[in-house]
């Protein structure tokens, strides 16, 4: 299936470094079983919006290909699309489901920020301080999130994951995770991948 999504292309591309991706004829599954609670590392991609009646039957291939609690405590369907189609997507939101709309930015050239920071240094991840600092800051990040979301050992298993993810990424030569210094502490991050 030719994805006309470049986010949803990206992530199978980010995807394919550790999680198993298989094609079907209307779907994509992305499952990453040594991390079943990374929920986009464990979703279906579906080639089309979806019709009037697909909840139940959405629902049963993601239990059937992914699977379900204990296992799988998420249920996260996606499908491909460049100019925003809902299909029947309210009677998901009606099965107490969210919608959510991702957008892509692209450039074919870049400028500098009006207002750029030159005290900030940037610079690779390295050390295992600096992904420390990495993990603190991500923590950080999800403290407005509702306790489910951020609580307990769960998310905090969830990063230590990423990591390393992303250092077998980097010591594959995909590319590199760079983190934005001010007066010595990260402030912010980000990772240039290609394949």
């Amino acid at each position: 299936m030719k994805l006309q999504s470049l986010s949803l292309r990206t992530e199978l591309m980010l995807r394919s470094f550790q999680s198993e991706v298989v094609e079907k004829p209307e779907y994509i599954v992305i499952h990453t079983p040594q991390n079943p609670s990374f929920r986009w590392g464990n979703y279906l991609i579906f080639q089309q919006p979806p019709k009037a009646g697909d909840v139940e039957r959405w629902k049963a291939i993601f239990a059937q290909e992914i699977g379900v609690p204990p296992v799988i405590n998420h249920l996260l369907l996606a499908w491909d699309g460049v100019a925003g189609q809902q299909g029947a997507a309210q009677e998901f939101v009606q099965a107490d489901f969210s919608l959510e709309e991702s957008l892509t930015l692209t450039a074919k050239s870049v400028n500098p920020p009006p207002k750029l920071n030159r005290q900030c240094e940037v610079r690779a991840l390295e050390s295992d301080v600096a992904w420390e600092e990495w993990l603190e800051l991500a923590l950080a990040s999800m403290a407005a999130e509702p306790p489910d979301k951020r609580e307990g050992r769960g998310y905090r298993a969830f990063l230590e994951k990423t990591i390393l993810e992303r250092k077998g990424m980097i010591a594959a030569g995909w590319g590199q995770w760079f983190g934005a210094y001010l007066d010595g502490k990260l402030g912010s991050s980000m990772g240039l991948f290609v394949r």
